[in-house]
């Protein structure tokens, strides 16, 4: 008969002096609705953030290549979605996005992202 066993063990103190980068990443998300590659045109983000956010796009299923990185700006009102289209020419059929706050110290707040393509 198996015994079950569990342990809880301190791993640190927490401390106001203990900071943390935060990233998100996605699952693969289809984004052709037949099975051929399609263009990324633009990718927009509604968010509140007074440091640069950073997005990195791998596509269609290879997580170990990037295929381009884009940075949004700082936008501590919140009010605008801003828009920015890719410096990389990319064709998918399925993407993957890795969202990453570069500061710290802050709190950013990602209220909607978007993938603009052409089929």
């Amino acid at each position: 008969m198996a015994i079950n066993r569990t342990e809880f063990r301190k791993m640190h103190v927490s401390s106001s002096a203990e900071k943390m980068i935060a990233d998100y990443q996605t699952g693969m998300i289809d984004i052709s609705r037949y099975d051929r590659a399609v263009q990324i045109r633009r990718i927009n983000m509604f968010y509140e953030s007074p440091h640069v956010i950073n997005i990195k796009v791998f596509a269609d299923g290879d997580l170990s290549s990037v295929i381009g990185s884009l940075n949004f700006p700082a936008n501590s009102s919140g009010s605008k979605i801003v828009s920015l289209r890719p410096q990389f020419s990319a064709r998918a059929k399925s993407l993957c996005l890795k969202i990453s706050s570069l500061d710290v110290a802050t709190l950013s707040t990602i209220r909607k992202i978007e993938v603009e393509i052409d089929e």
